[in-house]
């Protein structure tokens, strides 16, 4: 789901929330190889996709780690919360990125909600078509996720 300024994907997973975090934090070689960074609050950022002749980079989105919530959220306790900003040249801005993962209310023990919420879009540059084109991107980000879990 997305408008003008934000984009949210809430997507139940079929694994412990422990096992999708530790995916989120630490293994994103399994699913999001291009995206780098020490899971720190404070860390630099930077996720590269690469494209034709000579492995250029295609674009290179820059940011920081905001905050690491490993012990719950105000808002669950149960929750673990990535959060980082990041922008690429030309935006003119940054966007604002959550990942939250917590623990599914109807099998807490086997399945997880995974929450992904990216927004201040309105002050970018090209605005909308950065939501779309970001919408698009995070589609194929959780659909790696999956593919990770049934490896």
């Amino acid at each position: 789901m997305y408008d003008e300024d934000s984009i949210t994907f809430v997507e139940t997973l079929p694994a412990p929330a422990e096992k999708i975090w530790d995916l989120v934090l630490n293994d994103r070689s399994q699913w999001w190889p291009q995206l780098e960074f020490e899971p720190r609050s404070g860390a630099s950022l930077k996720d590269q996709w690469s494209a034709g002749a000579a492995g250029r980079p295609a674009w290179i989105a820059t940011g920081i780690v905001l905050g690491i919530d490993e012990n719950g959220t105000a808002e669950n306790p149960a929750a673990r919360q990535l959060r980082y900003r990041w922008a690429q040249p030309g935006w003119g801005a940054e966007t604002r990125v959550s990942i939250t993962v917590e623990p599914a209310a109807d099998d807490p023990q086997n399945a997880s909600t995974l929450t992904i919420v990216e927004k201040d879009f309105v002050q970018l540059a090209r605005g909308i078509e950065q939501v779309i084109r970001n919408h698009r991107d995070w589609e194929t980000h959780v659909a790696d996720l999956k593919k990770a879990l049934s490896a």
